[in-house]
């Protein structure tokens, strides 16, 4: 196997190294950049949030709509979500 990580180092692991292989779908790619760029405001975690709706991703967008409560108590579209 031949491991590229997001800084650019390579890794060569003989298959009998490897145990299990977890493949990430290039939607969960994106997310993993884009929530560490997202500003800890109720609009900002609100868009990230809907985003992982249209990305199909609902235990990201789960901690996002838990944030925007946590921010504001109120927040109706959150709640309802």
């Amino acid at each position: 196997y031949e491991i590229q990580t997001s800084t650019g180092i390579k890794l060569k692991l003989e298959r009998s190294q490897v145990q299990k292989v977890d493949v990430q779908r290039p939607a969960e790619e994106e997310y993993n950049r884009r929530q560490t760029q997202c500003p800890d405001t109720v609009d900002a975690q609100w868009e990230l949030a809907e985003w992982c709706r249209l990305q199909h991703l609902s235990s990201q967008r789960a901690v996002h709509l838990a944030r925007i409560i946590e921010l504001e108590p109120e927040h109706a579209d959150a709640r309802a979500a």
